[in-house]
């Protein structure tokens, strides 16, 4: 009796304080949580290396995740990058799964991020 007084009041303390119930993001900073997913083969070679913004959910034998980059293994890596992110399903013999960092690339286009004047000097437009 005493704990269906209690979680409604936790639930909404919750909510009001803002705490972030996905795991997209961390609680304290709301930055986007970034996770490394290796696949390698049963001889430890790279078949690929997933970075993975949010979380990565288990999907029976393999695994589910929003990615935004990947490196190819073998005689010609090949270095994809999603900046929309892209859903994707992942199994292989070796999964590994580490938390990783937000990648360079990713700064380096919210960084670049145009204004309007700037457009406007561009395109020769005047006010």
């Amino acid at each position: 009796m005493r704990l269906r007084k209690v979680l409604p009041l936790f639930a909404l303390a919750l909510i009001a304080s803002g705490c972030s119930v996905f795991d997209r993001s961390s609680v304290f900073t709301r930055e986007p949580v970034y996770r490394k997913v290796r696949v390698t083969d049963l001889q430890g070679r790279l078949i690929a290396d997933w970075v993975a913004e949010g979380r990565v959910w288990s999907y029976g034998k393999a695994y589910r995740f929003n990615a935004v980059e990947r490196r190819t293994g073998g005689p010609y890596p090949v270095l994809s990058k999603y900046p929309q992110g892209r859903k994707v399903i992942v199994d292989g013999p070796n999964i590994v799964i580490i938390p990783t960092g937000k990648p360079l690339w990713l700064y380096e286009i919210e960084s670049r991020r145009v204004t309007v004047s700037e457009t406007r000097l561009e395109t020769g437009l005047q006010k």
